[in-house]
């Protein structure tokens, strides 16, 4: 169940979980197939914690960023946990700043989409189980072209405030709000 507070930005997707005796592991449901899977929230916690900090701490507010893109976009097959697994590997080097980053975010993405995502905690199965073929090129496109929104916004940004402005303002709706003067 996904949870959103409007007067502060907050967003939390909340799922049951029964710890599983004797394991350091627990079983949560899986929505769309109704079969509980295994998993362990400590290693998802590690290797989002070493992926931020790779990127300088860039990496959750571009991601929370990304996801906030992807609900606004009812034609995206990719869930909130995909998105975040995926970005793990997006910067081996932190980004310059925050648009460089969010090009860089979804460029990658846009790429990792096409292969498989296995459970980075190896107890699950892969994250991307059920996509098809064509799911998964229809989110490459969305990505890509998100991604080349946000280049173009960047090429701008210098040139033509406004439009730049704009363009991340068309890609992000509500959720962008201008800076500056």
């Amino acid at each position: 169940m996904h949870i959103g507070f409007t007067d502060s930005g907050n967003e939390f997707d909340v799922v049951p979980a029964f710890s599983v005796p004797g394991r350091d592991t627990f079983l949560i449901p899986e929505r769309e197939t109704g079969r509980w899977i295994s998993t362990n929230p400590r290693i998802h916690q590690t290797l989002s914690t070493e992926a931020n900090e790779a990127a300088g701490k860039k990496l959750k507010p571009l991601l929370k960023a990304v996801k906030h893109w992807n609900r606004h976009h009812p034609s995206s097959p990719l869930g909130s946990f995909h998105l975040e697994v995926m970005s793990y590997s997006a910067f081996p080097s932190p980004p310059g700043d925050y648009l460089d980053g969010l090009e860089r975010l979804f460029s990658h993405l846009s790429q990792k989409v096409l292969g498989t995502c296995p459970d980075p905690a190896g107890l699950g199965p892969a994250v991307d189980e059920r996509m098809t073929s064509n799911q998964k090129t229809a989110a490459h496109q969305l990505l890509a072209s998100a991604a080349r929104q946000v280049r173009l916004a960047r090429d701008e940004s210098d040139s033509d405030p406004p439009r730049a402005h704009g363009r991340l303002r068309e890609l992000f709706g509500e959720f962008y709000r201008q800076r500056g003067p």
